[in-house]
């Protein structure tokens, strides 16, 4: 059974709409419920309401107290249903029943929202509910609610409320809606004596002035609505100024001075007179004077002299435009691996006395410069090389403009620092002259804790064969991290993410979740609780609230409900794993079997493949969609595989994609598929096809050319058929620096001779990501080793697999050469 996703804009269980007179009972496709949590916490931090959608005219809201760890159910479709019907609330018991706006008042301990229009307040203490009236108003003047900034905004929660404005004047007021901008939008005027009651939502600004242009302040709306009695106009502050005004980002910390460019040389202008001085007199357009910051106490100028290259140029050719009969060349710069790059040289400027110097530091070569000042006159240089097999962290005083090493990490192999590392290699404090390094010297990637002034005491913060994936935040005054790894569970896919606290000194390391899924955590407004959440493939979403001090559990909250999507003829993947070409890591996958899976017959299978050593690209998460509809409808069982080569493993399970791009793990990935098949046994091994779009068109390829033997058909969309010809910051980091014969070897163009099996290449025409020209060279390779195989260009489509018509080409080509 297909079913869709309706377009539109839900945020757990409300559904917002501009103006409610258009709301319509809209049929929805089946999806699971209480996928998340969306905690509305008390002032204190100590209590929060949520809601739970449950289907069509169906929800609840739920009240948690975090203190004492209770849950308890407040209000729900039902109740407000059977009040509405005893209060003759015009409600017949059949009609759609849709709630919007639904908010708690944890004071007064009443619910309100909207229905039909009108707005309504439930007593959850008395259980009464009653139409929205002024005894429900909490009354105020403007005084009491005036906000202090007088330039403030609105902003967009989407909780609908409901603020009134009483004219205790002699004039008539006018009230504007101030918008997310700043812009003020009239709405109307009230007569004195009068009061007008204003439809908003919670965050929205608005302003009262009279007719004679006085100003009475700017209101924000509510969760609870709130009624304002205008009496006395205020005077309408002006913006203050900072007391030293930054000009701009080049501005000096005391505001003194001010850093300008002119045709490739640095000027030094002051703030408050003429005064101008030249930095440089040797620069030009063509090779400027780059400012790159100033030290603390202003006393200093750091600057780079940029030697720049102007890359050579890819085009794509346009062949169908929309207008004229020409074809349209476009271009753009493009860096090639091994190609020259831009470099930069360091500078130094003292103001008193005026000095000019040329630091010894080493110049940055590859990606743009950074500096981090660790005191008045000490900053640090970061510096990566080409080939990413060593990275210096270097320190300089702008006193002395000695210069030395503080971490100098080199790997035979590489370091991993472009496209993927989900946090910085440094991370510097600022209460200690220290930072939190991040690396894999161990073989498997962890925090460090360097001190600056003594860096030879690098001290390790965590240890053990497992991966640090990421730095929710770091605690200078408690000396604590908080992070995300994975790998510490033996008895759970080594991805799933946990998270941890940890001492800076590595001790009292402490887990805050805990579930056999991968985690997700949102914290309380005073970090004193968090909200934990877990799922897996073939795992609705699980939440429960946890102490941050000890990851207690203080009380669950929701399981993910996905009986409807079940009874809609959903269903999940099974995740299956089995040693890889070693005999003992575990390579970790997934399989999705079709609807009418016989284990008594036979299918043919399809690998879905992506090995960009960048991630692991296996999901670990629950999702209501359905897996791989169209190739399980056509009869083909899927699977997806995390083989060696990969990220967020060990070091050495990472290291094989080293000047290796074309082994793509493609060895474990036969052997999984093997191994599954022994398990379920409607897997024919014998009929494995596998496709993929950019490093997964090349994975594709790399299949057929070294492993024809095992994969019968293969589907290529915009791959990178050779390294030497896609962007040098990705395939450097995996290929190094400079281009040797072992970017040959793992050339599918340099290997076309070798191709077995069935190929359907497809390229988008206008591909800006990797240049099409990759899958043209290939072509001619085929072709002139007398190869078969089919090609499909698709004209005016840019990086891509194809869209619906190449799915459709796709499965088509595998069920002509993969079925009986």
């Amino acid at each position: 059974m297909k079913f869709r996703v309706l377009p539109l804009l839900v945020c757990w269980g409300i559904v917002f709409c501009p103006n409610l007179e258009t709301l319509a009972v809209q049929k929805t496709a089946p999806r699971c419920y209480k996928m998340r949590i969306q905690p509305e916490w008390s002032e204190d931090g100590t209590q929060f309401w949520y809601q739970n959608h449950l289907g069509v005219d169906a929800w609840e809201i739920v009240f948690v107290d975090a203190e004492i760890g209770s849950r308890k159910l407040l209000i729900n479709t039902s109740e407000m249903k059977s009040h509405l019907q005893e209060n003759n609330f015009e409600y017949d018991g059949a009609q759609s029943c849709k709630f919007y706006g639904i908010s708690y008042d944890y004071d007064r301990h009443i619910c309100s929202f909207t229905f039909q229009r009108q707005r309504y307040v439930f007593d959850v203490e008395k259980s009464e509910l009653k139409l929205f009236g002024t005894s429900d108003i909490a009354h105020s003047t403007n005084d009491s609610q005036r906000l202090e900034n007088d330039e403030a905004r609105s902003e967009n929660s989407g909780e609908h409320t409901e603020i009134t404005f009483v004219n205790r004047t002699k004039l008539l007021l006018t009230y504007s809606w101030i918008n997310s901008s700043g812009q003020s939008v009239a709405y109307g005027s009230i007569k004195p004596e009068a009061r007008q009651s204003q439809h908003t939502y919670v965050g929205h600004v608005w302003e009262i002035t009279d007719s004679e242009g006085g100003y009475y302040g700017r209101f924000r709306g509510h969760s609870a609505p709130i009624s304002i009695e205008i009496r006395e106009r205020v005077e309408r502050k002006q913006r203050r100024e900072p007391r030293n005004p930054r000009v701009s980002g080049m501005s000096s910390p005391d505001g003194l001075w001010l850093i300008k460019s002119e045709a490739g040389n640095l000027i030094l202008q002051s703030t408050h007179t003429t005064a101008r001085r030249e930095l440089t007199t040797d620069g030009r357009p063509g090779n400027p004077y780059q400012f790159m910051g100033w030290s603390p106490d202003s006393l200093s100028i750091i600057a780079t002299k940029v030697f720049p290259v102007e890359y050579e140029k890819v085009y794509t050719l346009e062949s169908s435009a929309s207008q004229g009969y020409r074809g349209i060349l476009h271009q753009q710069h493009y860096a090639l691996p091994g190609d020259e790059m831009t470099r930069y040289e360091w500078h130094l400027f003292n103001i008193e006395p005026e000095e000019h110097h040329q630091l010894d530091l080493p110049s940055i070569d590859f990606g743009r410069p950074q500096i981090h000042w660790t005191s008045d006159q000490t900053f640090v240089v970061p510096k990566y090389d080409r080939g990413h097999q060593r990275f210096r962290l270097t320190e300089c005083n702008t006193s002395t403009q000695k210069t030395h090493t503080i971490v100098d990490e080199q790997s035979e192999t590489f370091i991993w620092s472009a496209h993927g590392p989900s946090f910085s290699k440094t991370n510097y404090l600022k209460l200690s002259k220290e930072m939190i390094y991040t690396s894999e010297q161990s073989g498997w990637r962890h925090l460090y804790l360097v001190n600056l002034k003594e860096p030879d005491l690098m001290q390790p913060i965590t240890s053990g064969e497992w991966v640090v994936r990421e730095i929710e935040s770091i605690d200078e005054e408690n000396r604590q991290i908080l992070f995300a790894a994975s790998g510490r569970h033996a008895d759970q896919d080594p991805y799933y993410l946990h998270y941890y606290r940890v001492n800076f000194d590595g001790t009292e390391l402490t887990e805050l979740t805990e579930g056999n899924g991968t985690h997700s955590i949102e914290f309380s407004p005073d970090r004193q609780f968090l909200i934990d959440s877990y799922s897996r493939v073939d795992l609705p979403p699980v939440h429960n609230l946890r102490s941050v001090i000890d990851g207690k559990l203080i009380c669950p909250l929701e399981e993910g409900d996905n009986q409807e999507l079940i009874e809609a003829g959903w269903k999940h993947p099974t995740v299956f794993h089995s040693a890889g070409r070693d005999g003992q890591t575990e390579i970790w996958g997934l399989i999705t079997f079709p609807d009418n899976y016989d284990e008594s017959k036979s299918y043919p299978v399809l690998e879905d493949i992506y090995a960009g050593p960048h991630n692991y690209h296996v999901p670990k998460t629950f999702r209501q969609s359905r897996w791989y509809e169209q190739e399980t409808e056509a009869g083909f069982i899927v699977v997806k595989i995390d083989g060696m080569g990969t990220a967020h493993r060990s070091k050495a399970f990472h290291d094989v994609c080293w000047h290796n791009l074309k082994d793509a793990g493609l060895p474990d990935r036969k052997l999984w598929i093997q191994s599954a098949a022994e398990k379920f046994t409607g897997m024919d091994t014998s009929r494995v096809g596998i496709y993929g779009t950019s490093a997964g068109g090349q994975n594709a390829v790399s299949a057929l050319l070294f492993h024809g033997e095992f994969y019968k058909a293969a589907v290529a969309s915009c791959g990178c058929h050779d390294n030497r010809m896609d962007k040098a910051s990705w395939n450097e980091q995996w290929m190094g620096y400079p281009i040797g014969p072992h970017y040959a070897a793992s050339s599918n163009i340099d290997h076309a001779e070798k191709l077995e099996g069935n190929l359907l290449l497809m390229v988008g025409e206008l591909d800006n990501n990797v240049p099409p020209e990759s899958t043209y060279r290939l072509v001619d390779a085929l072709i002139k080793a007398d190869k078969d195989f089919d090609f499909l260009l698709l004209p005016g489509q840019g990086h891509t697999n194809g869209g619906p018509y190449g799915n459709r080409r796709r499965i088509q080509f595998f069920k002509e050469h993969l079925h009986p």
